[in-house]
């Protein structure tokens, strides 16, 4: 008996985000429905899990919809993206449902072509010592109207950070040296040896990952660790825009020790 209630929620989870054709789905807005219109002669399949409004910004009719995961809890992991009368569905983005932690959704000029961008900022980690965000940038007003909801690229943080940070931590009887190196700016670290055998031979990064937009510019923040538990210092990495191939890679990166995450725009 069990096992049919478990087999008939699951199938009933599986056909309800069917992601092959889900464009005309419900989309929950407030306290309503409106059914979402196929933009183009595909049939798409109905079916009647609706897309809930989780944020939006009314004075430029943006607004983001998605529906909860089947296979991750208290996660949302299919996405609607509607800008006036267009739409776009995003199955590879993740964010939690906690109302803590909604999404942010910011206009910023980021490439430099005096059009604002769409940064959208999603947490998808969080509890104790963790808050894990990721990042999307969408550009809103391209020349190729086909590409409306065209989603810039950008070099993965940690990539950048294998290829311009190296560590070592020297563990001795009473203290411990942590050295990074970030390019060829070194950081020199004593501390304490207040945890004698759990140190590792290097530094670790995440734990903490935050995204901020300021002044046209966005930064990666990244916790570093010197054990599971200890922080020693934030890598902060800004980005700047490739107008040759569209994408976003490193600008510049640095360590700092004693770290403020800076207000958002």
């Amino acid at each position: 008996m069990l096992y049919k209630i478990i087999s008939i929620i699951l199938i009933g989870c599986l056909n309800s985000q069917n992601l092959i054709n889900p464009m005309n789905q419900l989309v929950y807005k407030n306290t309503e429905y409106a059914n979402v219109e196929p933009q183009d002669d595909t049939p798409y399949k109905h079916n009647d899990e609706p897309y809930r409004l989780i944020q939006y910004l009314p004075e430029e009719n943006i607004k983001l919809f998605a529906l909860k995961s089947c296979h991750y809890p208290g996660t949302y992991d299919q996405f609607l993206l509607s800008i006036n009368d267009s739409r776009g569905v995003f199955h590879d983005w993740h964010s939690t449902t906690s109302k803590t932690r909604e999404p942010k959704l910011i206009l910023s000029d980021l490439n430099g072509d005096k059009v604002d961008e769409l940064i959208i900022v999603l947490t998808y980690g969080t509890g104790s010592g963790i808050h894990e965000e990721e990042v999307h940038v969408i550009n809103i007003n391209p020349q190729d109207k086909n590409m409306y909801f065209d989603e810039y690229m950008l070099t993965d943080p940690f990539i950048i950070i294998k290829e311009n940070i190296t560590s070592k931590i020297t563990e001795r009887e009473k203290d411990v040296l942590i050295k990074i190196k970030v390019n060829d700016n070194e950081y020199n670290i004593k501390m304490d040896n207040i945890h004698p055998g759990m140190w590792g031979d290097k530094v670790g990064f995440g734990g903490k990952i935050y995204w901020r937009v300021n002044e046209n510019k966005l930064y990666a923040y990244i916790d570093v660790g010197a054990t599971a538990t200890l922080y020693v210092g934030t890598v902060i990495i800004e980005y700047k825009f490739n107008s040759e191939n569209e994408f976003f890679n490193l600008g510049k990166i640095t360590f700092q020790e004693d770290f403020e995450l800076p207000p958002e725009d």
